[in-house]
């Protein structure tokens, strides 16, 4: 039961937990940074401008934070602390105040940390956001795992997991269930642990399942709104149409009048004029007399007009059924058009589906050949004899970020010594692998042929042999490779250890180790005349000592983590084989496994991944 809950200790491993285990040297850009920030922030503070002020302080912090500079990042964010409380910008408070409880879980002072996390959910409760208070809440509770306060613990976690309740946020119900589950275990309540491991299983399923639904819907709308956009396209094109043609009708008309008027006034001379005002003269004159017969004229008129006015109407009416039908036809015309065009895209669409099959042939084939290529790189690097099979408690965790792999793992035995390494070549992928079976079969030349054991031999006859079969003397290539290598020589009980560029970590006695390899690449650019120097170091071993040693690429510690914005770092790693080196090998590798597929989460995998760990 232990065994099934274990795995969430790497799932809901906090950056929180990571105490620094070395301090990594500013660059000359990272120190011209800090001078620059530093000289705004005093410029802005002298304005009274604290806002800005603060912000740079908080760059300088952030600077010295990611160089494990513990002590000067929590002073220039206390700095910032205090402008953000003279502007009670409870946002920033709450975030600065977080950072500072971080930094202080990684100095291992977990009583200031946990003060600070309270303020950080006092503000984030008072603005009554519910995500920043959950947040509050888990670190909380792994700060309190730190002081082994479990009830304390466990009574934070499940007031988060009311929140997520509350909005109901299956993500975050899922971080609670699956925290719960590891506080319990720690605090030896198996039965407890189980529980809450039952219900983080099936959240977490249901997480997975509605990031399904979430990208099958969101194609779903993508394509309908492209479909509505184009209907809404050719209705507005009709209207367009039929709007131009009534106002060209109406322009018609008016040009009509006036050309009518204007005729008619150049027409009338001022003779006429005049007797038209004679005749309207002698028309009022007679109004009087002829009253009775105007009367009746009248009438006459008024059903005249009636008449006139109805033939208007029926003309109007028969223009318009007339035009109505001209704009139907007008209408049938682009609707056939409309057709014709879907029927075209239809042909399109066979045409993609057809160009489709041939690229998916293409890529079969493709496929294929790596796996080939695959099936080659394996059979290279297989041994007739496993390294379980020289060094009983060891292990081989490699994890290609392609098919096939830029890194590549050798081991034999010659007499009483055994020898192990760990290489990157440049690249990945095909190019990569290609080296790696250049470098396996120098290697195997070296060792298991001409005899040579001493790592800093080897890697002088590697360089020699790589720049030689890629002739690199007369050519501009300079591909190379990083590689960590030892020899254990149990006659002699000395451990021998040369590198170029990757280094080997040790325990002897629980106690860890690192040396660092020699600051050159195997083959690539070097200038005449000069030969690379590759450093021998020795680590002596009695009857009885306790040793682990561990060679690796730069897969595993460059890997960015789920949210895509940090690295997991040389420091992480060392923290790791510190908490599992007392472990059986192949615990160890299940254990390193777990962590990066963790880490990782659904982030890409930026390259090919190798650690090798061996026990004496």
């Amino acid at each position: 039961m232990k065994r099934y809950i274990s795995i969430l200790i790497v799932f809901l491993f906090f950056s929180i937990n990571l105490s620094a285990q070395e301090v990594f040297e500013l660059s000359r850009q990272d120190s011209a940074l800090i001078e620059k920030y530093q000289q705004k922030a005093a410029e802005f503070e002298q304005k009274q401008n604290f806002k800005e002020s603060s912000r740079y302080l908080n760059n300088v912090a952030m600077i010295f934070w990611e160089h494990n500079y513990l002590k000067e990042a929590l002073d220039f964010y206390r700095r910032s602390l205090q402008m953000n409380e003279k502007l009670g910008n409870r946002n920033a408070i709450a975030m600065i105040n977080s950072n500072i409880a971080l930094i202080l879980a990684d100095m291992k002072q977990y009583e200031e940390s946990l003060k600070y996390f309270e303020k950080t959910f006092v503000v984030r409760k008072a603005k009554d956001e519910k995500i920043g208070m959950i947040s509050a809440l888990i670190n909380m509770s792994v700060v309190l795992n730190n002081l082994k306060r479990y009830d304390e613990s466990i009574q934070k976690l499940l007031k988060a997991l009311d929140y997520a309740r509350e909005l109901n946020d299956t993500k975050q119900m899922r971080s609670c269930y699956g925290m719960l589950s590891e506080t319990y275990q720690k605090a030896g309540n198996y039965e407890k642990s189980m529980y809450y491991f039952d219900y983080y299983k099936g959240f977490n399923k249901l997480v997975q399942d509605e990031k399904v639904k979430k990208v099958t819907k969101d194609l779903m709308q993508e394509r309908l709104k492209k479909e509505l956009l184009k209907e809404k396209t050719i209705r507005d094109s009709l209207e367009l149409i039929i709007k131009q043609r009534e106002l060209q009708e109406k322009e018609t008309v008016i040009a009509e009048k006036d050309a009518t008027n204007k005729k008619l006034l150049k027409n009338m001379t001022k003779k006429e004029l005049q007797l038209e005002v004679l005749k309207r003269d002698a028309l009022l004159k007679d109004i009087k007399v002829k009253q009775t017969e105007a009367d009746k004229r009248k009438t006459q008129l008024i059903s005249l007009i009636v008449l006139i006015a109805s033939l208007i109407i029926i003309g109007l009416i028969l223009f318009a059924y007339f035009q109505k039908r001209k704009d139907n036809q007008k209408l049938a015309e682009q609707n056939a058009e409309i057709i014709q065009q879907r029927e075209e895209i239809i042909t399109q669409n066979e045409e993609l589906e057809r160009a489709s099959g041939i690229i998916k042939a293409v890529n079969d084939k493709l496929t294929s050949s790596i796996a080939y290529a695959e099936h080659i790189q394996k059979a290279m690097l297989s041994r007739s004899l496993s390294l379980q099979d020289i060094l009983k408690d060891s292990f081989i965790f490699f994890r290609p970020r392609d098919v096939v792999s830029g890194d590549f793992y050798y081991y034999a035995q010659i007499d009483d010594k055994v020898i192990v390494t760990a290489a990157d070549c440049t690249g990945h992928g095909v190019p990569g692998a290609f080296l790696s079976m250049i470098g396996n079969n120098i290697l195997s030349r070296v060792v298991e042929y001409e005899k040579i054991t001493q790592p800093d031999l080897i890697l002088k006859e590697l360089d020699q042999g790589l720049k030689y079969s890629l002739n690199q003397e007369h050519t501009q290539n300079r591909d190379g490779m990083d590689i960590a290598l030892y020899c254990i020589d149990y006659k002699n009980k000395i451990i021998q250890f040369a590198g170029a560029g990757n280094p080997l970590i040790y325990f002897k006695n629980d106690e860890q180790f690192m040396i660092k390899a020699s600051p050159v690449a195997i083959g690539g650019y070097y200038k005449r005349g000069r030969e690379k120097q590759f450093e021998l170091n020795e680590i002596p071993f009695e009857q009885g000592d306790k040793i682990e040693l561990y060679v690796f690429s730069d897969g595993y510690i460059d890997q960015f983590d789920k949210d895509d914005n940090k690295r997991f770092t040389r420091a992480r790693f060392k923290k790791v084989l510190q908490e599992i080196h007392h472990l059986p090998m192949p615990e160890q590798e299940k254990k390193l496994s777990e962590q990066f597929d963790a880490w990782k989460g659904n982030t890409e995998q930026l390259d090919d991944v190798l650690v090798i760990g061996t026990r004496i």
